[in-house]
Parts: C-alpha cells; structure tokens; sequence
C-alpha cells in the first residue's frame, strides 16, 4: 500500500466519524495529523499498516489500544514516548469533543451496544429496541441485547437517556446508503414504523417457512416411500435419471446437481417447471396425493423423489454416470 493510497482510506475512517459533531474541524485535523505520523512511524520498516486509526479511545483500533506501552496490538511495535504522549492528549480532547456533541457520543454508546451483543461494529435492526428501551426510562428492565460485557449499568443507562434527549433523535443503520445515518424525533418515529413492518415481513415469511418445512417432513417420507412401492413407476423414474443424466455435458454434471436432477432445480423450489416427460411419470402419483393444499408444490414433490432416485442409483458427480444397479 502507498502512502498515498493510506492517506485516502485514513481520511475516510476519519470522516466516518466526525461528521457527527459539530465545529470539529480543527479537532480532524488534529487526528488526521497523529494518525498519519504513528502510520509513517510504523511505515519506517517499508510497508504501511493494514489498518487505520479510529479516533475513540474505546475503539480497538485506537493507537494506544493497539501500540501502548503494553506492547498490546497486531504488531506488538512500542510507540515512541513522544507518540504516546500525543495519543493520550487526543483520547482527553475526544471525550471533550463527545461532550459537546451528543450524535458522537451516542454513536460510540450504539457500538459498545453491539460490541457487547455480538462483537459487530453496528447494531443493526435493533436500534429501535435500544431506543424504546432507553425511552420507557425503566433502568431496571432487561436490555434489548445480548450484554455480554456488562456494560448495562444504571450509569451506562442514564448516559444513553441523556444522549436521546439532547441529539434530538437517534441513529440508525440505513441498508441504501449502506452507512449509519442520523433521523431527528420526527423521522425517526417513520423510520421505527418502517422497521417494524419489516420486521413483521420478516416474522411472517420465517413462520411461513417453518411451516413449509413441517409439512414438508411429515409427508415427503410417506411420499417417496409411496413413489419407491411402485416397482413400474420407480424403474420408469431410474431410466428417466439414467437417460437424462447422459444428455448432460460433462462439464454441467461438475458444476450443478448430481445427474438431471439438476434440470429441474430452481432457487424457488416450489416454482419448479417440471420436463413434459417427467410429468407424465409423476403424474398418476401426484393425482393421488393427499397433502397440506398450497404447501407442497408438484415441483417440490418432484425435486425429492428425483433425489431419492439419485441416492437410489449411487450417481456419481465426478463420473455423472451410475454405479447402480
């Protein structure tokens, strides 16, 4: 990497943060200044980090974290005294930029928030439960997340209240513009009715699924062992896979599902469009089917039972012939 190239990716790191508080030019400067001597001090043996600074001195990523006197850090290099001093000074000047910023501080809160959670960088989808949360004002219900660290202490809450009300709003990962995004009271009570309905979406479509598979392991058993009893219609669904199979160029049975199985795969399996003549097959077995109407599509049907017979011939994917009987 360049010193060019760091200098850029450096400069963004920065601004990801400051454009959260107000009149603090004068501090990026400042930052950018140290970030990019520690960067050319460690550059001395040739190549620059891998990394670039963050400004919070709670952040792992912050030089003393990192390159403090313990030797702690990805290198383990030793900072000069010098760099050191310098560091601590701008961890003392970033909690006084905090201070009178509220959007920054309650940033660094969100992301203790999903540190502790999961060790993410974001809160993601869950912003709206810290808020209600924090909202309701009760210090002694349970957090929204995962508090592995324990960071949920009645000062740690309080500090989060006071952050909502001076910001004026609240902070929220925005999927379009892939970035952490500020909504003032009034756009915030849109977004959280937004993030709701979503969320409900989602609930719906998971229950649906769940629901799907249960069907689909209770009667897909029964079924093929029904296709399998059928001496005729088992032998007429090998020779299908079997013929089907050695239509395919050798190239297609390496990328794709093992034998023609792989010509009626789709990503939505209950949209399959079965081949004409494997419907014919199939067609005296699924006339006689008694199912959860609207689960179980024919493709779906069709899709299973193929696979049993792909077992069934011990098809090989390297060989894309049969081993079988």
């Amino acid at each position: 990497m360049t010193r060019e190239d760091y200098v850029k990716q450096q400069i963004a790191v920065a601004d990801h943060t400051f454009w959260l508080a107000d009149n603090c030019e004068a501090e990026r400067l400042r930052f950018l200044d140290l970030a990019l001597e520690t960067a050319d001090f460690l550059a001395s043996s040739g190549v620059y980090p891998s990394w670039w600074f963050n400004p919070s001195p709670d952040s792992a990523l912050n030089a003393l974290a990192m390159h403090g006197p313990t030797l702690a850090g990805q290198d383990k290099t030793a900072l000069p005294v010098a760099l050191i001093e310098r560091w601590n000074s701008w961890n003392w000047e970033y909690r006084d930029l905090c201070e009178r910023s509220p959007r920054l501080a309650l940033r660094d809160m969100l992301k203790s928030i999903s540190e502790s959670h999961d060790s993410a960088s974001w809160p993601v989808e869950y912003e709206r439960l810290i808020w209600r949360w924090v909202d309701a004002g009760l210090v002694t219900a349970a957090p929204p997340f995962a508090d592995r660290h324990a960071i949920a202490t009645t000062d740690f809450f309080a500090r989060l209240r006071e952050l909502k009300l001076r910001s004026g709003g609240w902070l929220y990962w925005n999927a379009d513009l892939k970035q952490v995004v500020f909504a003032s009271e009034a756009q915030w009570q849109q977004v959280m009715i937004a993030q709701d309905r979503a969320a409900e979406r989602a609930r719906a479509t998971f229950d649906e699924g769940m629901v799907r598979q249960d069907s689909y392991m209770r009667t897909m058993p029964k079924i093929i062992a029904m296709a399998q009893a059928d001496a005729l219609l088992w032998e007429s669904l090998r020779q299908w896979q079997i013929e089907n199979t050695a239509k395919r160029r050798p190239a297609e049975r390496k990328t794709n599902l093992t034998g023609a199985i792989a010509i009626v795969r789709r990503r939505d399996a209950a949209t399959i469009e079965m081949p004409a003549d494997l419907i014919a097959i199939l067609a005296p077995l699924l006339g006689n089917l008694e199912r959860d109407v609207g689960l179980l599509s024919d493709g779906e049907i069709a899709m299973s039972i193929l696979a049993a017979v792909v077992h069934d011939l011990s098809l090989s994917p390297e060989r894309g012939s049969t081993s079988g009987p």
